[in-house]
């Protein structure tokens, strides 16, 4: 983990963007991605460590991904996301039930 965020950030800044941070991550993984390091990759964007993503960061980052998806793969996913009422996202259970499908 430790050389994929010396990857993702070179100059040591403490800021990499969700893009960057799975291409470099994915670039560096043999087999397909596991429920577990999807999980970890969200652990490292969640500063404030409350397992959450809110459903507009979520949307942006599933529309600025290396894989691009459209609009309307977008809004199939995030029917899925099951929001809060503070508009967030579990994002453990939000893989959970994409692996799923």
């Amino acid at each position: 983990m430790d050389e994929i965020k010396r990857q993702a950030d070179p100059n040591d800044s403490g800021i990499v963007d969700f893009p960057t941070f799975l291409t470099v991550y994915g670039n560096n993984l043999r087999d397909p991605i596991s429920e577990q390091e999807i999980i970890k990759a969200f652990e490292e964007l969640d500063e404030n460590k409350r397992g959450q993503i809110s459903v507009k960061k979520l949307k942006h980052l599933m529309s600025s991904c290396a894989e691009i998806m459209d609009e309307e793969e977008i809004e199939k996913m995030l029917h899925y996301a099951q929001p809060d009422q503070e508009g967030n996202v579990n994002y453990r259970e939000f893989v959970r039930t994409m692996m799923a499908k």
